[in-house]
């Protein structure tokens, strides 16, 4: 009796440690498993939401700047291009006036005053003509100028300072017959411009104003309508 017991006990006591043994194996692989899942959830749940993200940003940033970017990079150039090329077409005409009389002026006149208006209701005239005041000293001067139009009166009456070496562009827009009379302390000078509608020549008249009196030269073309 004593060793059927001893032999009972013993096999109860080796079932009872597989048990024991066993049970930490499955429940760790539970465990494990259970992670797993979770982590692969929520990674599935980050691409859907990166990948829906992606494409309602997608869409607005890839249409949107594409189109602004091929208006400015491609017709704005062109554009700009073109309007410079008509510009420089259309301010070549019959009207282009004859280098000035003298060397050693400056490019740009210090100021231009236009002389007359034209009409609308008359025929445009392409015809140019300017006369220069030209300072050739080396101290500024006061000089008086008056330009009276035979039939359009006095046009111009005021004096002007004009300092060293600039000069002043007086341009005769209304045809008429013109006298231009410049006078200051030591000098006096004048000279005549005469226009007509529809003609088409061009005239540079320039009063050169030293320190030892005037000297005035014109220089003029002709050219067709």
């Amino acid at each position: 009796m004593n060793r059927r017991h001893a032999l009972a006990s013993i096999a109860t006591t080796i079932a009872v440690a597989g048990c024991l043994g066993s049970v930490p194996s499955s429940s760790g692989s539970a465990q494990n498993a259970s992670t797993q899942t979770a982590t692969t959830t929520e990674r599935g749940t980050e691409t859907d939401a990166d990948e829906r993200t992606k494409k309602a940003t997608g869409t607005d940033e890839c249409t949107t700047p594409k189109s602004t970017a091929t208006d400015a990079e491609m017709e704005t150039p062109s554009d700009a291009t073109s309007t410079a090329d008509t510009a420089s077409t259309s301010g070549t005409s019959s009207a282009d006036l004859p280098d000035p009389p003298f060397a050693g002026m400056r490019t740009n006149p210090a100021a231009t005053y236009v002389v007359g208006k034209q009409r609308s209701t008359a025929t445009s005239s392409d015809g140019a003509h300017v006369v220069q005041i030209w300072n050739d000293g080396p101290d500024a001067r006061s000089v008086s100028v008056v330009i009276t139009g035979q039939k359009t009166g006095t046009q111009f009456d005021d004096t002007v300072e004009i300092a060293a070496g600039d000069h002043l562009n007086f341009v005769f827009e209304t045809p008429d017959a013109y006298k231009v009379e410049v006078s200051g302390e030591g000098f006096s000078s004048t000279s005549s411009v005469d226009r007509e509608w529809g003609e088409c020549s061009t005239s540079m008249t320039t009063i050169r104003l030293r320190e030892n009196g005037t000297e005035m030269r014109t220089t003029s073309q002709s050219g067709t309508c």
